[in-house]
């Protein structure tokens, strides 16, 4: 009786990996057919705004006091409207990386 039921769990999880690997063969076989289909459909062209959205840049920083220097002025130098142009320093850092991101 038990080995009955030990057989019929082996086959059972069996069955299920097998089910779960066709999903996922079918899949890629979707993904490629969608590849075919549309492999010569030119790309949309991007959109103009018409004004430049306002855009936040949020800098988590935990104790970074050889990177912050870097990050700061690579972030200064983006070019984006100024007016249009938030960046936040989220800093909790225990050192002395508070200072040099203030004084950044």
């Amino acid at each position: 009786m038990q080995g009955d039921v030990r057989t019929t769990l082996w086959t059972m999880s069996y069955f299920f990996v097998v089910i779960g690997l066709s999903a996922y063969g079918l899949h890629r076989y979707l993904i490629i057919y969608l590849y075919l289909k549309n492999r010569h459909r030119a790309a949309p062209s991007p959109k103009q705004f018409s004004e430049m959205p306002v855009v936040t840049i949020q800098l988590p920083i935990y104790n970074e006091l050889y990177v912050v220097q870097r990050l700061l002025t690579a972030v200064g130098k983006l070019d984006y409207p100024r007016d249009k142009l938030e960046i936040q320093v989220l800093d909790d850092s225990t050192d002395e990386t508070s200072q040099l991101s203030q004084a950044e």
